[in-house]
């Protein structure tokens, strides 16, 4: 079994302060899918205005999450130090190589905007 190895606390909290970036990815799309279904378009620059949007805590949980993930990615890596001082089982490297590849992919993500969704929120 390929993830006996996450079944303690430490180690299944350091994956998933490792993936939180990919989460937030997730989470971006799918308030991008929720405006396009309540408005009946894609959301592009001003069209509809990110304030006249009628969710408040979406955006500012999207918001907050976007703070967030360099204090995860450091976190992430300070507990996959910390287990790996504790015992030689620990998945370090694991947990260095899906911190490295969500914040890559937030990284690209934000560089590529695909539907330019971003553009739209954060104008």
């Amino acid at each position: 079994m390929p993830f006996k190895q996450f079944n303690k606390p430490l180690p299944l909290a350091a994956l998933v302060l490792a993936v939180s970036p990919l989460l937030f990815v997730f989470a971006v799309l799918l308030f991008a899918v929720l405006v396009w279904l309540s408005r009946g378009h894609w959301p592009s620059y001003n069209n509809p205005d990110p304030k006249l949007v009628f969710w408040g805590i979406p955006c500012l949980l999207l918001q907050l999450c976007l703070m967030l993930v360099p204090i995860a990615f450091i976190s992430a890596i300070a507990l996959a130090a910390l287990g790996r001082s504790r015992s030689r089982q620990f998945p370090f490297f694991t947990i260095l190589i899906a911190s490295a590849v969500s914040v890559a992919v937030l990284i690209a993500y934000g560089r590529i905007d695909p539907g330019g969704f971003l553009n739209w929120f954060f104008d």
